[in-house]
């Protein structure tokens, strides 16, 4: 490989041979009537110019440095068999090595150099023994050892710089910019040396959120803070090596293999460590993170990988490969999967189901929440079989519109209240938004209507985000933030937006029973809640312990199992006598 410096100063070089051997061409002609040399001059000055033009033609450069190279070639030896005893005779082997080096690689430029040198000199030192019959050490003889250091001088120079710029690509190849950590190809290299080994791969849950949360420069912190830890805890054990493979996944790579309970230790480690608050600008951030875990003798990167896209799709914090888990099988679900997704798009068998929120104050049920179901042959398909697919198959926003069509039209012909829920992508979708205008338009129920936003995604930084609510609210509608109190809760997010609802995370309200800092949590957003005009609505109450605890702790609305499961009808009259808790 070449470095383009290297590159630019031969074909300098080039251009300045043909300037110089033309002007000897013509000075072979005029003044010292050489006619031989000077016919010999222009060819090879035509020679190299023909290949310097060639080059803007067929952009090949190496090509051009190697036609050059065999007429300057031919060019020098007729020059030391014709006139070897004049000084300036070799001084056109200067651009030789360049050349050579660029189209041969150094070894050959070396020895290229060398052979040539090598010949010359043969051909001076008959000159000077046999026709000259001059002192072997003569002028012409010291210029050409000088001439012979100066290329060796130039070519290992060049072959420094070559060297030099290698050693720059192959760290950017294997080891990371932000983190320093070795990358795959590294990673790849360590696993064929033992037999027996375990790895974890470790994947930043969420990671695109939190570029868009934090901005890109914050997301880099994380990354380096993550790495910093998981590299103080990898030090802990011998042998054992950390990586960064993509923009948000790590790898660590322990030789030997590995007991179940001994790797849920370390699992346990691992995630204790990535929890652990990162602050930034004051604010703090909390992370999770998937992995997969191998211990496989082949193709140990592949089942890993395999393992860790098992934990993201069924959302659990690890999971170990075994032999019933392969790619083929994954894939071949994928493909099935998608293709009933898009069939129950085309026959219209994309559905609402509707949960009741409980009033806890009146005893009757207040709404209902609009969720996504999937009907197959008589069958109901949950979304956590098929939403993550859509939204990797670029169908996701498709099925808001749908929901938004469906959930519109069923509750048009009442005085029902009820909610859909809005991701990000939803509301930065123009034609998403466009649909939801235009529905609220067409059935105009808009005093019916709550869009629940998901608040971990910190839609105040959009200004697309602001502009929708500005729309909707022009029609009568309502605004909610979703599983408020999760791991990117922002007090000052509502100071920004005026919500009407704010749904308590079900994590924190299934502790509620026996964690007293999930009720002093709740009682501190309940408190805030109520001085911002908002009313509290608390997810997943699923049994009688929960929805008692959620009334004592003043919570305005409750949802969950226990008051009822989401169906694809509501009840007509909901009382608290047709729907006792």
């Amino acid at each position: 490989m070449i470095t383009e410096e290297l590159s630019k100063r031969v074909y300098w070089f080039l251009w300045v041979s043909f300037f110089v051997i033309a002007v000897n061409g013509v000075l072979n002609f005029t003044v010292r009537h050489t006619y031989f040399m000077g016919y010999v001059c222009i060819v090879t000055s035509l020679g190299i110019f023909l290949s310097c033009i060639s080059f803007k033609y067929n952009r090949n450069m190496k090509l051009t440095y190697l036609r050059a190279l065999i007429v300057i070639t031919i060019h020098i030896l007729i020059i030391a068999a014709y006139e070897g005893s004049r000084p300036s005779a070799f001084l056109w082997i200067l651009p030789l090595p360049l050349i050579a080096f660029y189209t041969q690689g150094a070894r050959a430029g070396v020895l290229y150099s060398f052979f040539l040198f090598i010949t010359i000199n043969l051909i001076k030192v008959y000159d000077l023994i046999f026709i000259s019959k001059n002192n072997f050490l003569t002028p012409s003889y010291i210029e050409s050892i000088t001439i012979f250091i100066i290329i060796i001088v130039l070519t290992l120079n060049f072959q420094l710089i070559l060297q030099k710029k290698e050693k720059q690509i192959k760290n950017q190849l294997y080891f990371d910019e932000l983190t320093g950590l070795p990358k795959r190809k590294q990673l790849v290299q360590d696993i064929k040396q033992y037999f027996n080994k375990t790895l974890i791969l470790i994947n930043i849950d969420g990671f695109g959120r939190i570029n868009s949360l934090i901005g890109i420069e914050g997301g880099d912190y994380v990354l380096e803070q993550t790495s910093i830890r998981l590299l103080k805890f990898s030090a802990q054990y011998s042998d054992t090596k950390l990586y960064k493979l993509s923009s948000d996944e790590f790898a660590l790579f322990l030789p030997g293999l590995k007991s179940p309970g001994s790797i849920r230790k370390l699992v346990d480690q691992i995630n204790a460590i990535i929890k652990e608050e990162i602050i930034i600008d004051n604010s703090s951030i909390i992370i999770t993170a998937s992995m997969g875990i191998s211990s496989t003798l082949e193709k140990i990167l592949t089942t890993c990988d395999i393992a860790l896209k098992m934990a993201k799709r069924q959302k659990k914090p690890y999971v170990i490969y075994n032999h019933t888990l392969n790619i083929p099988q994954l894939h071949k679900q994928n493909l099935v999967q998608l293709y009933k997704l898009q069939k129950a798009i085309e026959n219209e068998n994309i559905v609402p189901f509707f949960q009741p929120i409980y009033d806890n104050t009146t005893n009757t049920v207040y709404k209902y929440e609009c969720l996504i179901r999937l009907k197959e042959d008589g069958q109901i398909i949950s979304p956590a079989e098929f939403l993550e697919l859509s939204k990797g198959a670029k169908i996701y926003p498709v099925l808001t519109r749908i929901m938004v069509s469906k959930s519109f039209e069923y509750f048009s012909s009442s005085d029902f209240l009820f909610s859909i829920n809005l991701s990000l992508d939803d509301i930065l979708d123009s034609v998403t938004t466009e649909h939801i205008y235009s529905e609220l338009e067409k059935y105009n129920i808009g005093k019916q209507v709550t869009f629940e936003f998901l608040e971990s995604e910190r839609i105040e930084q959009f200004p697309e985000v602001l502009e929708f609510i500005d729309r909707i609210r022009s029609h009568d509608c309502s605004v909610a933030i979703d599983d408020f109190g999760s791991g990117y809760s922002n007090f000052d997010l509502l100071l920004k937006i005026q919500f009407d609802y704010i749904k308590l995370d079900g994590s924190i309200i299934r502790n509620i029973s026996h964690d007293w800092k999930a009720r002093v949590l709740i009682e501190t957003l309940v408190d805030y809640a109520a001085k911002l005009g908002a009313k509290t609505i608390a997810e997943y109450v699923r049994d009688k312990v929960t929805f008692d605890m959620v009334n004592q702790l003043g919570i305005d609305y409750s949802q969950g199992y226990y008051i009822g499961k989401p169906e694809e009808q509501i009840l007509k009259n909901c009382t608290l006598a047709l729907w006792p808790v």
